[in-house]
């Protein structure tokens, strides 16, 4: 007997899935279209951990949040190593010989190409830059934020950051720019994925930012073996 498989979601625009809407590129501060304002930092995992490590995430978990604060700790291993590998070209450019630079790009395509390829067969493993996302959501009385609640947010966010500096994540303020590219790495894996490019993407001031998420040519489907982002 063959069942159809429940659909929770019913939208013209995949964009419907999501709830950014805007950011205010002086704050750094996002609203979104469930009534919460939100923030985040892009941060460089911990290669190890303390007691002391410990202790200062626990004080700020238990901070003074108000009600209903929704807080995420992402940790993503992206495909998307380009500003590494061109780094690593650049503080070589002009200071060796043609050799030497043949070498760097040769390796530069190396790892590239390990993002989608095994670079060591027998284990299948594959190169990833490794990313902490961390980001919170703070509900607001209306659509709209009042100057009263941008500014509490703007106080706990410039908080949040500072304790993360001190628990050693060496973390940077998400903006609309970076927003724009991190969701694209994340759900846009394709061959011919905008990002892909070796390009940082920007944020469009003319259109939303959850319609800025998605390839144009990208479908998202749902069967009973989950959600599809691309061809199943």
């Amino acid at each position: 007997m063959s069942m159809r498989p429940e659909r929770f979601f019913k939208g013209e625009k995949a964009s419907e899935l999501f709830s950014i809407l805007a950011a205010d590129d002086d704050k750094s501060i996002f609203i979104s279209d469930d009534k919460s304002l939100c923030f985040g930092f892009v941060c460089i995992p911990l290669e190890g951990s303390d007691q002391r490590a410990n202790d200062r995430i626990n004080v700020l978990l238990n901070g003074d949040w108000p009600d209903d604060t929704l807080m995420q700790f992402s940790l993503f291993g992206s495909q998307d190593i380009h500003n590494v590998m061109n780094d690593m070209i650049n503080i070589r450019r002009n200071k060796g010989t043609p050799l030497t630079e043949h070498n760097a790009n040769r390796r530069k395509n190396f790892f590239l190409e390990g993002t989608q390829s095994p670079i060591e067969k027998n284990s299948g493993l594959k190169v990833r830059d490794f990313t902490l996302i961390i980001t919170v959501k703070i509900p607001i009385n209306d659509g709209l934020p009042t100057d009263k609640e941008m500014q509490r947010v703007q106080e706990l966010s410039g908080s949040f950051g500072q304790s993360l500096r001190t628990v050693g994540l060496q973390p940077m303020k998400m903006t609309r720019h970076s927003y724009v590219h991190f969701l694209n790495t994340i759900l846009n894996w394709g061959s011919g994925a905008s990002w892909r490019n070796g390009r940082h993407l920007l944020a469009d001031d003319d259109k939303p930012l959850r319609e800025q998420i998605l390839d144009f040519d990208h479908s998202v489907s749902v069967d009973r073996k989950g959600v599809w982002l691309g061809e199943p």
